[in-house]
């Protein structure tokens, strides 16, 4: 971690990225999706959705999309990221001059995410 943030205070964040990308560290769509093992070198990782769950945020719902193809991808929201949405809804109607014209909210019926995320944004 201290390599890291050395990395970043000296070239930035992009040239750390790519730094740490030719050195091999990286994840594949495939593999963050537990589609393919990740193999680095001779060592060999098999993640689940979960390993990349982040422990300091906290979960309030979490959704999971039809998967027609998979068994689904599962996505975690929050109460704080509703209510960040929530904030650009009056703007956004203001600027477009429709704060005063009746409106409808389609969406999905529960339980899809944006079924959830409508019922809760109002």
């Amino acid at each position: 971690m201290g390599d890291i943030e050395k990395g970043i205070s000296q070239d930035g964040v992009e040239a750390t990225l790519e730094a740490l990308l030719n050195k091999g560290v990286f994840i594949s769509w495939e593999e963050f999706k537990g589609k393919r093992i990740a193999a680095r070198g001779s060592e060999r990782f098999e993640f689940k959705e979960r390993d990349f769950d982040n422990p300091f945020r906290p979960s309030y719902y979490q959704v999971r999309s039809s998967g027609t193809r998979s068994a689904g991808t599962r996505t975690t929201f929050d109460l704080d990221f509703t209510l960040e949405k929530c904030y650009y809804r009056i703007p956004l109607l203001l600027a477009y001059h429709a704060a005063a014209y009746p409106m409808g909210y389609w969406v999905p019926i529960l339980p899809s995410a944006a079924g959830i995320a409508g019922a809760l944004q109002g």
